[in-house]
């Protein structure tokens, strides 16, 4: 079996097999980081942040209390992550995982 894991303008993950192909959708965890020092830029940039269409969070961003950390979970389309990271990327480090429900994983033989 093949997985594949292409972001594309369709959020999504395809299953091969040798028998059929079917859609699971990828989510995704996203850990933003900053310096403690940059810690009111970072608070000033999110008061004028806009998310970019194609991007659909479904946990949206938390702060980490006293730890100058944002965690959320997203969908999202390659050309709305790409606007986020050029939003953020001159502040913040960004660290980004695919998600996939466990009940999905277990299905894959």
């Amino acid at each position: 079996m093949l997985v594949e894991w292409n972001l594309s303008s369709e959020v999504g993950n395809y299953i091969r097999t040798k028998k059929k192909r079917r859609r699971i959708d990828l989510k995704f965890m996203s850990i933003m980081s900053w310096k403690p020092e940059n810690a009111q830029k970072v608070t000033e940039l999110f008061a004028k942040w806009e998310i970019p269409k194609g991007l659909k969070f479904l946990y949206p961003p938390c702060t980490v209390l006293g730890g100058d950390k944002s965690v959320s979970i997203f969908e999202t389309t390659d050309e709305a992550w790409a606007k986020v990271d050029r939003y953020w990327r001159h502040t913040c480090t960004i660290e980004t995982y695919p998600l996939m429900e466990s009940s999905e994983i277990a299905k894959i033989k």
